[in-house]
């Protein structure tokens, strides 16, 4: 299981008219230190771990592109199904786990409370 070393809340996004949480992590794998973990909230006020990406200066440049052209969601590496997928990995059972170890990480659980409403 990946090790979080730091997670910090970093802002709301809307997409395709849905609200997402973007939480940024720095973890101990070597192939993906930086990652971005996306949440949204489920109609009984729990969150759900949706997606993760790579976190790199390319792929933020990209996002900024494209929020300023207002064009689809970019092309991201996506690592959601790479980092939950493999004879060692329970799937939906460790992205689970992920998702709880890091709304517990600090104050994420209660950012994610004042900002996604």
């Amino acid at each position: 299981m990946i090790t979080i070393r730091k997670a910090a809340f970093r802002r709301i996004l809307d997409r395709g008219g849905q609200r997402f949480a973007e939480v940024e992590l720095e973890t101990d794998q070597s192939s993906a230190p930086q990652l971005l973990a996306y949440f949204r909230r489920e109609g009984s006020g729990r969150y759900q771990l949706v997606r993760i990406i790579l976190n790199d200066s390319a792929a933020e440049e990209d996002e900024a592109r494209a929020e300023s052209s207002r064009r689809s969601e970019p092309e991201l590496l996506d690592l959601t199904s790479v980092l939950f997928a493999g004879p060692n990995h329970g799937a939906l059972e460790d992205r689970a786990e992920f998702g709880w170890r890091i709304l517990e990480y600090g104050d994420i659980r209660s950012q994610l409370d004042r900002q996604l409403l």
